[in-house]
């Protein structure tokens, strides 16, 4: 029992110390453009791991956004985000998504690689901007793994493409920042010869 209560003061203590000392100007995202499909990793800058899974909460909604799920994270990784660092996610793992092999990153796999560990570990945190903007195009159902970044003025003018630019001003001049660029999935048609 009283092992019990002394672990949970330490860890009430952990959250403390570590909320009170979160410097804001310390704290480095990735990527840096609002993030994948909403979402991106938080860290402290020129630091280790900081973060157990109950700060790791704490540190985004400082942030003014929600711990990442794994779903969301996985679909971020199948639309280009990969780290080299463990990052909490929602369900108190942390998680590491690949889009490439390295034998220095996530055992050289591919995909999203899982560590379950005791939330007091130390990691980055994965956090999910639910506002962030990007729309996305396949004229087919599958998905592919390489975006474009393209202006909104470079976008062709058929009907489709007006109806998404529509769209995408219309979220622009409601309550979403969006930026100038609009994110869309380009398919590459295979070329018979």
């Amino acid at each position: 029992m009283r092992s019990r209560v002394c672990s949970a003061l330490c860890s009430l203590l952990s959250l403390v110390l570590c909320t009170v000392s979160l410097d804001l100007n310390q704290i480095q995202v990735y990527p840096e453009n609002g993030g994948t499909s909403g979402v991106f990793i938080v860290r402290l800058r020129n630091q280790p791991y900081s973060f157990n899974a109950t700060t790791a909460v704490g540190v985004c909604t400082s942030l003014g956004v929600n711990i990442a799920s794994r779903a969301q994270v996985e679909t971020a990784q199948r639309n280009g985000l990969q780290t080299c660092r463990y990052g909490w996610v929602e369900e108190n793992i942390a998680v590491i998504p690949r889009t490439e092999g390295n034998p220095n990153c996530g055992q050289n796999k591919v995909g999203i690689m899982t560590w379950v560990t005791s939330p007091e570990r130390l990691f980055d945190v994965f956090c999910y901007n639910s506002t962030a903007c990007a729309i996305s195009f396949s004229k087919r159902p599958h998905r592919l793994s390489s975006w474009e970044r393209i202006c909104h003025k470079d976008i062709f003018e058929t009907e489709m493409w007006k109806h998404t630019e529509q769209q995408h001003f219309s979220m622009q001049n409601g309550n979403r920042d969006c930026g100038d660029d609009i994110t869309l999935q380009l398919e590459d048609d295979a070329i018979s010869s």
